[in-house]
């Protein structure tokens, strides 16, 4: 109605963000609200403020403590971006279908796009793990 024109990547960009921004801001501030408030103060006692103590205190500790349920929201945003199927932007699954379409080989694409999907969805596992290996070595349980 007021005239702005975008395209389908675009608003499935834009569509993806929101509703993921959503939960990973949630997931922060449970772990900001669950972080002891004496960490900032001691922060603040060695001259830290503004962005220097979030960014070099409170955001890593909080990024540790948090680690295996933004992994979780992380792979969940890869298996939501198949839904960008249906406002036509090519996705892994639907270049897949085109795949099976043009040469009819149905079981090859869905082995390799299965493939694909876990090895992303690993990927983003094995940093989760390394993130708690870390959380370990700095007492964080």
């Amino acid at each position: 109605m007021i005239g702005v024109r975008l395209s389908a990547w675009t608003c499935g960009l834009a569509a993806l963000v929101v509703y993921n921004t959503a939960y990973f801001a949630e997931i922060l501030r449970g772990a900001w609200a669950h972080m002891p408030r004496e960490q900032e103060e001691a922060g603040r006692a060695y001259g830290y403020y503004g962005l220097g103590l979030y960014g070099r205190i409170i955001l890593p500790q909080i990024l540790i403590a948090s680690g295996p349920v933004l992994g979780n929201q992380m792979i969940t945003l890869v298996k939501n971006s198949a839904f960008l199927m249906m406002i036509t932007i090519p996705d892994l699954t639907s270049l897949a279908n085109l795949v099976q379409a043009t040469y009819y080989i149905p079981f090859e694409t869905l082995f390799v796009t299965v493939a694909l999907y876990w090895v992303i969805c690993s990927a983003i596992e094995g940093i989760v793990r390394a993130m708690d290996r870390v959380a370990v070595v700095r007492g964080h349980e």
